[in-house]
């Protein structure tokens, strides 16, 4: 995160188009994470117009460079898609970020299972995800855990 850390303190002082400009930079030169904060200013549109789109396919480019939180991001971004091929790709998508340690994705699938969305109901899978979830701190899939036992 260290060469970042100008950029942060750009967002969190208010200055969002500064920090777009050097989060762009950043992605540019393959840092991931600058990817990932740039579709983060999208998608939030704070400081600027929301752009889902390129929102989107910074989320992706930062997952597919490694920045498992763009999984994750990408993959809730599909999710909400009424695409039901899009849909689709969130499994994936939230699956790489759960596996890659991002415990709110886990959560995110843990209720595709309990739903049966995209795929069949599992109940024992979805308890799984929110044990590893909870045990990681989620409350809300701690929550979803006791309901569910």
């Amino acid at each position: 995160m260290g060469t970042l850390v100008p950029l942060f303190i750009c967002n969190r002082n208010g200055n969002k188009q500064k920090a777009l400009t050097l989060y762009s930079k950043s992605c540019n030169n393959n840092n991931m994470q600058g990817c990932f904060y740039s579709g983060l200013i999208y998608y939030t549109g704070q400081g600027i117009h929301t752009n889902y789109s390129k929102a989107q396919k910074l989320f992706l480019k930062s997952c597919n460079g490694g920045y498992m939180n763009g999984c994750y991001f990408a993959g809730d971004m599909y999710l909400d898609s009424t695409n039901n091929k899009k849909r689709k790709k969130s499994l994936n998508l939230l699956s790489k970020a759960c596996n890659g340690g991002i415990l709110g994705a886990c959560f995110s699938l843990g209720n595709i299972y309990i739903n049966g969305q995209l795929i069949k109901q599992n109940v024992n899978k979805a308890m799984e995800l929110y044990k590893k979830s909870c045990d990681g701190g989620i409350k809300r899939a701690c929550i979803a855990y006791k309901k569910y036992k």
